[in-house]
């Protein structure tokens, strides 16, 4: 994954910054590529892992995310000339429905862009918040909970004292929305939010060559 992520940077690197928008998408995927040394850090040291093929997140009808988060997967399917595909699978499950790029067969679930996926997607079940005292407490799952309960409840206790540190998710939400505060404004369903991303990236190639 870290690989795909690499390759990205470096394919963006040599085009010219058109319009500042592979600029925005270059600061997005290097926050991911932060975001997961720092979580698989966590989760090395948590010890805390999804059950193999699970998806039970993936499968949710409710994952949302911002149009710029959408804006690296826009760009690398353009490059990859599978931008009208894709741009019609989304469209099916527009607003509602389950993301596009998961799909499942016989149990096994995959994610067809997985180095692309957006800050949710990255950030569930291994993230931290802070509550209302300021306290920094993590934020996981209902399957790693009830599947790993003596574990899970372990690293909460952990993350509680301070002994354990996630990444936080405010944070990362704040380091996103700062590339481009009006492209990540609006959070909605991540089928809506890569369209409108894809149709920014192709306006942006018509206009700026």
């Amino acid at each position: 994954m870290l690989s795909s992520i690499q390759g990205f940077l470096q394919r963006l690197a040599g085009f010219p910054l058109q319009g500042s928008l592979r600029h925005k998408a270059f600061q997005v995927i290097s926050i991911y590529r932060s975001l997961d040394q720092a979580s698989g850090l966590f989760k090395v040291q948590s010890g805390l892992h999804c059950p193999s093929h699970c998806g039970a997140c993936c499968f949710s009808s409710t994952v949302e995310c911002s149009e710029l988060e959408m804006l690296p997967l826009a760009f690398e399917l353009v490059r990859l000339s599978q931008a009208d595909e894709w741009y019609a699978r989304a469209g099916l499950n527009d607003s509602v429905g389950r993301c596009a790029f998961y799909t499942s067969q016989d149990g096994n679930g995959r994610c067809h862009f997985y180095a692309y996926r957006p800050l949710v997607c990255r950030l569930f079940g291994y993230a931290g918040n802070n509550d209302k005292y300021g306290r920094l407490r993590l934020i996981t799952c209902r399957v790693l909970k009830e599947d790993y309960s003596d574990q899970t409840e372990a690293v909460l206790e952990k993350v509680y004292k301070g002994e354990l540190i996630p990444p936080v998710m405010s944070d990362l939400v704040m380091r996103v929305s700062s590339v481009d505060p009006w492209m990540s404004r609006e959070i909605q369903p991540i089928n809506l939010a890569f369209r409108k991303a894809l149709e920014r990236v192709l306006l942006n190639n018509k206009f700026v060559r």
